[in-house]
């Protein structure tokens, strides 16, 4: 099941089908593909990169996802107390998060609501380059939010391990 999504995914991406052919066949999937992020192994882990791919630069995706409960089931792998998400299962959720968060305040509100910034600022200085890079995608897309800026994103200090980060030259946001 997990190749159709991403199958379709591709498919809808491509822009091959109409507008609307799209919408109506991505409503279908979306449910879908959040229900993979139940599964286990490889499935699991590349579910949240498919979603990232799906709704990155569409907002009434977006939207779609967000009413789905996509990021209270992702805010499980990034919150990972125990350290059983592997790196990429917990790259791939952080990135989806970003996707989902790109374009839409409410979006970013679950994010917030979720409490995923600790968590989020926390991986900013992960020993993994890639999850440092997810998580700074993050904060770029939770950051275009004034509201957000003003509240929720001050009150964790994101400055020292930003600079960090891009003082060591491993990430270019």
């Amino acid at each position: 099941m997990s190749n159709n999504v991403s199958s379709l995914t591709n498919v809808s991406r491509s822009g091959v089908l109409d507008d609307s052919s799209a919408t109506s066949m991505v409503q279908r999937v979306l449910p879908a593909l959040i229900r993979l992020f139940d599964e286990t192994g490889l499935v699991q882990e590349r579910a949240p990169y498919v979603l990232a791919h799906l709704v990155i630069d569409n907002e009434s995706l977006q939207k779609a996802a967000c009413a789905a409960d996509a990021v209270e089931k992702l805010s499980i792998f990034i919150r990972d107390a125990n350290g059983t998400t592997s790196i990429r299962l917990k790259e791939n959720a952080l990135f989806a998060i970003a996707a989902l968060s790109q374009s839409e305040d409410n979006c970013r509100m679950r994010v917030v609501e979720a409490g995923l910034v600790p968590f989020m600022a926390a991986a900013l200085s992960s020993e993994e380059a890639s999850i440092r890079e997810a998580a700074c995608q993050c904060f770029r897309s939770l950051s275009r939010s004034v509201k957000l800026l003003r509240s929720a994103l001050s009150d964790v200090d994101l400055a020292t391990p930003l600079i960090a980060v891009r003082m060591k030259g491993r990430i270019f946001v």
